[in-house]
């Protein structure tokens, strides 16, 4: 069968750090990915002081992983990919999801590397139709353990980086009890970590003329907009974008509020996400003050639909 030539559903499972994606999708000439199904389910995957996962953690892992690949054989995919990223990287028993994944499922996880995971969320952005007049942008994808690093021009990568930027991480690393609002003390120190990161791995080839941002956490910005701004329609063709000085705004007021005030403020941000979502926002601040823009543009083509997109780069 001539996989490359002809209209074949594909899907993707992706084990992320806070939650797990799946895309059931149509792949057509062209490196055309139209999404047939899409669901997201919580699974924060943690590590012990010995970076090993835990049993309970091993087994929301496997139960999640089961109601998702009980989800996509539905669709009857000709071609069925798993990938796991920043968690499951630093993981030092990760051999033992594998084993227990592939029992349970018959498919074999990838354990993607940084650039690999890049060099994916690149091509996801590329398949995106309201971005089909950008050849050169620079981008990002906000994860739970990790947030990859993009430059592309012309169809070449020139940067792709992956730094344990992602929300669950620096909120653990930096916040000392996630049900409070964030103090001054806790809102400098992420900022200036991400900074001095940002400063220290990333070095740009060319000036940022468009941002593009990608990822649970932006998808969450972008309900905090139509949220604040109901009369505005993002139903066009062309991508959805923000004004750096919304996202100041909306940045403020999440960090002012505890957990349960976000909750009721933002009542359909899930539970998995107030007490990170914080973090999230500070650091699209901080990667737009290093890129040095007032405007990001959000794409929902991640990951998965890069996977989708170019199914070559699990081989």
């Amino acid at each position: 069968m001539l996989l490359n030539t002809a209209k074949y559903k594909v899907a993707i499972l992706d084990l992320g750090s806070n939650t797990s994606k799946l895309l059931v999708a149509n792949r057509s000439e062209g490196e055309k990915v139209e999404a047939i199904f899409q669901k997201s389910l919580p699974c924060r995957i943690l590590l012990d002081l010995n970076d090993h996962l835990s049993e309970p953690s091993l087994d929301r892992i496997i139960k999640t992983v089961s109601k998702l690949h009980f989800e996509a054989v539905r669709f009857n995919p000709a071609r069925f990919f798993i990938v796991g990223t920043e968690a499951l990287r630093n993981a030092k028993n990760s051999a033992v999801v594998r084993q227990k994944i592939f029992e349970k499922t018959g498919l074999r996880l990838k354990i993607l590397t940084g650039k690999e995971e890049a060099t994916g969320i690149a091509f996801g952005i590329s398949s995106d139709p309201k971005l089909k007049n950008v050849d050169e942008f620079h981008a990002f994808d906000l994860g739970g353990g990790s947030m990859e690093i993009i430059e592309f021009s012309k169809s070449n990568l020139r940067i792709t980086e992956s730094l344990p930027l992602g929300a669950v991480t620096l909120t653990n690393q930096f916040i000392s009890n996630p049900k409070l609002s964030l103090n001054e003390e806790e809102t400098s120190s992420i900022s200036q970590y991400i900074s001095q990161c940002l400063k220290e791995n990333i070095t740009r080839e060319n000036p940022c003329e468009i941002l593009i941002g990608t990822g649970g956490s932006v998808v969450y910005l972008r309900k905090l907009h139509e949220f604040c701004n109901p009369l505005v329609s993002d139903g066009t063709a062309h991508a959805f974008t923000f004004k750096k000085s919304f996202i100041e705004d909306i940045t403020k007021t999440i960090c002012s509020l505890n957990i349960l005030e976000r909750g009721k403020a933002f009542h359909f941000l899930p539970e998995d996400r107030l007490d990170i979502i914080p973090s999230a926002l500070i650091t699209i601040l901080e990667i737009m003050n290093f890129m040095e823009i007032d405007e990001l543009t959000h794409s929902f083509h991640n990951l998965r639909f890069g996977i989708a997109a170019n199914p070559e780069i699990m081989d």
